[in-house]
C-alpha cells in the first residue's frame, strides 16, 4: 500500500512512531488504488474528547471521495505474544479476502 499522508490533532500526544529506523506519524493514511481501498492506521488510542471531531472530518472526507464502505476495527495491544483479536474479525477477514489482501502478523 502507498503512504498517502497522516492525520494530526491537538488532541494527540506529541509523539512519533519508529519502525525499521524510519519515523512515522502515529495516525497514517495508506491507499491501494488498484484495490480501491484506503486504510487509516492509528498507533495511539484516540481520546474520547477528540473522537467526534475526528470521525466527523473522516466521514466528510469519505463522502467527498465517494467511499462505498467503511470498516472500523478496534483492538487492544497484548504483551502475551498472542495474535491480536478484533470484535469485527470475521467481517474484516471476508472484506480482505474479497479484496485479495493478506495480512501478516509479526511478533
Amino acid at each position: 500500500m502507498k503512504y498517502m499522508g497522516s492525520i494530526d490533532s491537538k488532541y494527540f500526544p506529541p509523539l512519533a512512531v519508529l519502525f525499521n529506523g524510519i519515523v512515522y506519524m502515529p495516525v497514517r493514511i495508506y491507499e491501494a488504488a488498484e484495490k480501491e481501498i484506503v486504510v487509516i492506521i492509528s498507533d495511539i488510542p484516540i481520546h474520547p474528547s477528540a473522537s467526534y471531531d475526528i470521525s466527523k472530518v473522516l466521514i466528510d472526507w469519505m463522502q467527498a471521495i465517494n467511499a462505498n464502505n467503511i470498516v472500523s476495527i478496534a483492538g487492544i495491544a497484548t504483551t502475551t505474544g498472542e495474535r491480536p483479536r478484533f470484535s469485527e474479525e470475521r467481517l474484516v477477514q471476508n472484506c480482505l479476502k474479497k479484496l485479495k489482501i493478506r495480512l501478516k502478523y509479526s511478533r
